[in-house]
């Protein structure tokens, strides 16, 4: 393409694929340089025919509005499409990973391990069902390894909407054929309308073309018997109900991606019956939870080489006094600050500690210890003068250097943060706390599979603790895979039945997982536990408006501004709740609300798009 600008926004980086239909470029827009990459698809036009060249605007502006009507984890979001020098685009998220088709060519035998593909089994069934859930439902109809991608944590999107089309009631069969040969349904060929078992027969082919290694499009509706029995307990069932989705007489396939999905977690759970002798602790049901396809971690805390000890403040301590004083004394203060710490009592601990330090103002234990009544009482720019104060007279303490993480974490200052745990851990390998504050800040800063394997080696280093599963899991449910964060929440309910964080973050993953009443239960317990923390009223909106509760939907987003009012999701939410009751102008009001607060919210943008529209104020 000969444009590196388009839109006089879009500055084109470079080509990433392209097709008899169109280009795929990647793309930085210069108003929200901050903002992750774009992909812009480009359509070529497939011939000179005026007509032809109609049909295929119509198909690509068809691909923009189901795109820009539809939010979902397996989803690209849609960001805009417009016409520049006689030719359409598409501006959306760029997926960051390859195509199933080209992890195919990439494995020995163009087949994939047996769990791999029950994990990617389940997530299409996830956002397949999303897709027919609509009104009226909606059929991907070009299901094949060539429109899925793969991000590098095994999470998939499905890309290419250019031939999905609205089922229409009454309609006997589809204005024209579409669908890839091998892939596509029988149906498709104008023998009737495709339905939702159109799809499900697609999902079919193209679990057949993973496992087996063989293209379809070779000998099109002829699928040769796959022999799973070595590969896992559940293979020939897995088989059997591939060879049920491939059923040429579409009435004898699975009535639905649902009930395939019931059926493939309960095919996952096969291997680890014997591990399901102790139940977890909790009321929140991780019943047909798939097992996760076997990752391996990235080992991230620091044995050797690791940077020399940092200071965390900027006011040095002063030089040693000798103070003629009973070491037992010291100690016994040392002690009792410790206590008092211990149950919360840091007022008292901090006249406490400033008594010894009087008595003795080079022990670096002291200042650990007013260090950390500094932060249980929220004064943390002094914890750091204090910390640094401990490293004086103890550089190798990994206490200190814990406390000062906390102080930075709190204060938001996470990279400092992410130091610090690593000088404790240094220190002291076996330190649970660094460990939790270390996931904490690479949360934060969006490293998440960090995250997740600092959380892992806690579990195998140090003490785990509720903390440790809580980042576990919310690190899971940022990366998508929110199967696997069900059982991390509840083995932080095993030690800690009240924490509400678990109880939240469950709440997220069976959001995502569209297990909506479930999902509300997680979050009154979570409200229980600590009713100021304003994301579970936002969850419960979220439930409350799946559920079709939109007035007690409201009442949650209300509950989440008083505690948070600049929370853009409790704005997002309560519009989506006034357009579900036709409070159209209310619903404005609310996107507004939103975008004042989160400029960049695509759901918002949506919303008011929507609602523009409806109220003839575009």
């Amino acid at each position: 393409m000969e444009v590196s600008m388009l839109k006089q926004r879009y500055q084109i980086l470079t080509m990433v694929g392209q097709g008899g239909f169109g280009a795929i470029y990647q793309a930085a827009d210069t108003h929200f340089p901050n903002l992750p990459k774009r992909a812009v698809k480009e359509m070529l036009m497939p011939s000179a025919d005026p007509q032809e060249q109609q049909q295929a605007i119509e198909a690509f502006k068809q691909e923009a509005l189901l795109l820009a009507g539809l939010m979902h984890q397996n989803l690209p979001r849609i960001y805009e499409y417009f016409e520049e020098g006689g030719r359409w685009y598409l501006v959306m998220d760029f997926i960051e990973g390859q195509t199933l088709e080209d992890c195919m060519e990439a494995s020995v035998g163009n087949r994939l391990p047996f769990q791999r593909v029950l994990h990617f089994a389940t997530q299409l069934c996830t956002v397949l069902d999303y897709l027919h859930s609509q009104q009226p439902p909606i059929i991907f109809r070009d299901l094949k390894p060539a429109n899925v991608m793969v991000t590098s944590d095994d999470h998939l999107y499905l890309i290419d909407f250019g031939i999905a089309r609205l089922f229409k009631p009454g309609q006997a069969k589809d204005t024209i054929a579409f669908g890839s040969p091998g892939y596509a349904a029988p149906e498709q060929y104008g023998k009737a309308q495709t339905t939702e078992r159109a799809d499900i027969y697609s999902l079919g082919a193209t679990l057949h073309s993973l496992l087996s290694g063989l293209d379809p499009s070779d000998n099109p509706f002829h699928f040769s018997p796959l022999n799973l029995s070595q590969e896992a307990p559940a293979g020939p069932a897995f088989a059997k109900l591939i060879e049920q989705m491939l059923e040429i007489n579409a009435q004898k396939r699975p009535s639905s991606v649902q009930v395939i999905k019931q059926q493939l977690q309960q095919l996952a759970q096969q291997p680890a019956k014997q591990a399901a002798a102790s139940a977890p602790v909790t009321n929140i049901s991780i019943t047909n939870v798939p097992a996760p396809p076997p990752v391996q971690y990235e080992k991230s805390v620091p044995t050797t080489n690791v940077p020399p000890p940092v200071q965390y403040s900027v006011t040095p301590a002063p030089p040693p006094v000798t103070v003629s004083s009973s070491r037992s004394n010291v100690d016994d203060y040392i002690n009792e600050s410790k206590a008092l710490i211990e149950m919360g009592r840091y007022q008292e601990a901090l006249a406490v500690c400033e008594r010894a330090i009087r008595l003795n103002p080079s022990s670096a234990l002291i200042y650990i210890n007013k260090a950390a009544a500094l932060c249980g009482l929220e004064r943390y720019q002094e914890a750091l003068q204090v910390c640094n104060q401990a490293l004086l007279y103890d550089p190798q303490n990994a206490l200190a250097h814990y406390n000062a993480s906390e102080a930075l974490v709190n204060l938001e200052r996470y990279q400092e943060a992410l130091r610090a745990c690593d000088q404790a851990l240094r220190f002291d390998p076996s330190h649970s706390l660094a460990y939790i504050n270390k996931s904490k800040a690479l949360i934060e800063l969006e490293r998440y599979q960090e995250a997740l394997a600092t959380c892992e080696q806690a579990t195998r280093l140090a003490s785990p603790s509720a903390s440790i599963y809580v980042n576990k899991a919310a690190a899971l449910n940022q990366l998508g895979r929110y199967q696997e964060a069900l059982p991390a929440c509840n083995q932080a309910l095993q030690y800690d039945p009240q924490n509400a964080l678990a109880h939240y973050n469950a709440s997220n993953a069976l959001c995502e997982l569209g297990r909506f009443q479930e999902a509300l239960g997680a979050c009154e317990q979570a409200i229980r536990f600590n009713p100021g923390y304003s994301s579970s009223y936002i969850n419960k909106s979220w439930a409350l408006i799946e559920l079709e509760r939109y007035q007690e939907a409201l009442r949650a987003c209300n509950q989440a501004l008083e505690y948070n009012p600049r929370a853009a999701m409790a704005h997002h939410n309560a519009s989506v709740a006034l357009i579900r009751l036709g409070r159209y102008q209310e619903a404005l009001q609310a996107c507004e609300q939103a975008l004042q607060l989160d400029p960049n919210s695509a759901k918002a943008q949506i919303n008011k798009k929507f609602l523009l529209k409806k109220l003839r104020g575009y």
